[in-house]
């Protein structure tokens, strides 16, 4: 949904970043894999190389860039209706290293969780 808010840069870190979400509950279910593939499919031209999730720290300048970062991770943690507390403490984490501040991560937080219980309404309503 945000994907287009980041550059190049940014999007291979969010990719790398979700990489490592959907893999540290031990568990990588098919939601996630997709959601996942749907994130790349937006992203344009990614360089190969090393990432680590410190190197985020200054890579976001603008506000719109660190929500939109965190809007797509968050909502990558939910995908599968279970938000595992390694990936909560990942998420917390880069949250830190992008400065964003405890409030607006649940402010953002529970966004995604209103959009997710939206989106499952409305495939409700289409079956």
């Amino acid at each position: 949904m945000f994907v287009q808010n980041l550059n190049p840069e940014q999007q291979f870190a969010l990719l790398k970043t979700a990489e490592t979400l959907i893999a540290c509950d031990g568990e990588i279910t098919e939601q996630e894999t997709e959601y996942l593939d749907f994130l790349q499919s937006q992203m344009d031209g990614l360089t190969e190389g090393n990432f680590e999730v410190t190197s985020l720290k200054g890579l976001f300048s603008t506000q719109k860039t660190k929500v939109s970062f965190l809007l797509e991770l968050i909502a990558l943690a939910h995908t599968d209706n279970e938000y595992h507390a390694n990936e909560a403490n990942l998420v917390t984490e880069v949250a830190s290293l992008l400065e964003v501040d405890a409030n607006l991560l649940d402010e953002l937080e529970d966004w995604v969780v209103k959009q997710t219980t939206l989106l499952s309404q409305a495939e409700e309503l289409m079956e």
